[in-house]
Order: C-alpha cells, then sequence, then structure tokens
C-alpha cells in the first residue's frame, strides 16, 4: 500500500486527494444502487391507504 501511495504522489497526488476521490465515488455508487435497486416498496413514496374488511367505505354509509 506504501508503494502505492508514492507511486501516486510522483503524480502529485497527495492522501487529501484520494479521501475526495473516495467521496465522490461513493456518491456515485450511491446514485447506480437507487437506478439499480428494486423498487419493491423500500421507496419514500407512501403506500396506498387500503380498506379494512368489515368497514363501510364513507360513500356506503347511508
Amino acid at each position: 500500500m506504501a508503494s502505492l501511495i508514492v507511486e501516486l504522489g510522483r503524480f502529485g497526488i497527495e492522501p487529501r486527494h484520494l479521501r475526495v476521490m473516495k467521496a465522490a465515488a461513493d456518491r456515485e455508487a450511491g446514485l447506480v444502487d437507487q437506478v439499480v435497486a428494486p423498487s419493491g416498496g423500500t421507496g419514500t413514496r407512501r403506500p396506498e391507504p387500503t380498506r379494512r374488511p368489515g368497514r363501510r367505505s364513507w360513500r356506503g354509509s347511508r
């Protein structure tokens, strides 16, 4: 690992630059996960309300 850091240092890339690159890569990976992930109810949308059995709707109460 240290030899890799020395090699990158020859191109002017320091550990502080690697932190920024990692953060950017994590953000992009998060975007890809959102696109690829199945939308099986884990999103932020609210589920449609369902009627409970045995209850009448407001239209049928008369």
